[in-house]
């Protein structure tokens, strides 16, 4: 009889036929799991969609990661992000304690769900990391993200690996929120709990194993930052081959030409 569900990972997916495959290999090689977790995602069902048919074929190894569901939530017509990751709060199981917010296109490392889960229990409502590796599909270029650099507006509440109490994720209001949902989230959470997040930040150095892609996504528009680098964005020496599996760079490679056409904000000129 497997454990009762404790953490669950969210994962949004509009348009990612060609790179929603990143996240599920991130998910399925996850180490030092001694709990059960569950994979939820919500998927417009349209040209672009990966499918729930890809999403079962990796439904075995995930469970030799731990998970012990999957389900899959097909969205008929176009909803806003907001709006999905209240849906997939919804439908945690009821025994979740953690909800950790995956993106599409990100690729976490391999102690994500571990330190989610450990970071997030007990007096912390929040957890997350303050530095990411942004990989640009078009150029191949690496940058760096640091939350605890001041950029010329301030510094933002959110980091990389977001998780949450679930039981905060849960009460999410109805919002179509289509751009700057990471504080969107984090903000809402607060006025949820009616006070000031507990939020912890992972300190450790499991960052360098994981990134997250710019060139085949469907909000922010990164394409200035790899060209022009500034705070709170960085030049990095960081080589991935030192840390990521080969045929995962391999893999992205293939995809360059699509991202030098891609389209985002596509869903922009909707009501």
């Amino acid at each position: 009889m497997s454990l009762p569900v404790q953490l669950t990972v969210g994962l949004p997916m509009y348009r990612t036929k060609h790179i929603g495959w990143l996240a599920l290999e991130a998910l399925a090689r996850q180490v030092d799991i001694d709990f059960s977790w569950e994979l939820i995602v919500a998927e417009e069902q349209e040209e672009l969609m990966l499918g729930e048919e890809a999403i079962r074929a990796c439904e075995s190894r995930l469970r030799e990661a731990g998970c012990t569901r999957v389900e899959y939530i097909p969205v008929q017509s176009w909803i806003s992000l907001s709006q999905k990751w209240l849906l997939l709060a919804r439908h945690a199981s009821a025994t979740s304690e953690v909800f950790a917010f995956q993106a599409a296109d990100a690729y976490c490392h391999p102690h994500r769900l571990r330190t989610s889960f450990d970071l997030t229990l007990g007096q912390y409502d929040w957890s997350q990391s303050k530095k990411m590796l942004m990989y640009s599909v078009k150029s191949g270029k690496v940058i760096l993200l640091d939350r605890g650099v001041r950029a010329s507006w301030g510094y933002h509440n959110c980091g990389d690996n977001m998780a949450v109490k679930t039981v905060l994720a849960r009460k999410l209001p109805k919002a179509d929120c289509r751009t700057g949902v990471d504080n969107w989230l984090y903000r809402r959470c607060q006025e949820i709990k009616g006070s000031k997040l507990n939020v912890i930040w992972d300190e450790s150095t499991n960052w360098k194993a994981g990134f997250h892609t710019k060139g085949l996504n469907n909000i922010s528009d990164y394409a200035g930052k790899f060209e022009t680098v500034q705070a709170p964005f960085q030049e990095t020496g960081i080589d991935l081959k030192d840390t990521i599996p080969a045929e995962i760079l391999v893999r992205l490679g293939q995809l360059q030409a699509l991202a030098a056409q891609w389209e985002v904000q596509p869903w922009s000129g909707r009501k």
